[in-house]
This record gives C-alpha cells, sequence and structure tokens, in this order.
C-alpha cells in the first residue's frame, strides 16, 4: 500500500481495504457502536503512518476531559 493508504482491512474475499488520504480526502471518519473496533481501526492507521516516519497526535475526548497523545516513533508522551 502507497504511505498515504495506510490498510484498513480486509474486505469480501480479503481484498484490502484502505483509504488514499492524499487522493480520497485528507480525513476519515470512524463510527461504530461501543466495542465496535474505533480504537483498533486508529491505533492500526496511527502505527501504519508511524513505521513510515510520520509524527501522530491524537485527540481523546472522553471524560474527564481531553487528552493529547503525541506518538513518535512508538514512544507514548
Amino acid at each position: 500500500m502507497p504511505e498515504s493508504a495506510p490498510l484498513i482491512g480486509l474486505g469480501a474475499g480479503k481484498k484490502m481495504v484502505s483509504v488514499d488520504l492524499d487522493a480520497d480526502s485528507p480525513h476519515v471518519l470512524i463510527s461504530a457502536g461501543s466495542g465496535g473496533g474505533k480504537s483498533t481501526i486508529l491505533r492500526t492507521i496511527c502505527c501504519q503512518f508511524i513505521h513510515s516516519g510520520a509524527h501522530t497526535f491524537v485527540l481523546d475526548y472522553n471524560d474527564p476531559g481531553p487528552v493529547l497523545r503525541d506518538f513518535d516513533q512508538g514512544d507514548e508522551s
């Protein structure tokens, strides 16, 4: 997969599912109920970008308030 198109998972017939953030859109919306795999998909995408040398930020709006996590080469600040 190109660096701009992280692998999200496998679809029917084990076809790779990805979104090209350069060609399609620079944004991705992940929506699912509790236990639907949102955090897993986010970690998967972040790991692929970090592996490619990107600097990744995650803004988490869970209670008690927003938390900013800065992931750089696997280190959590």
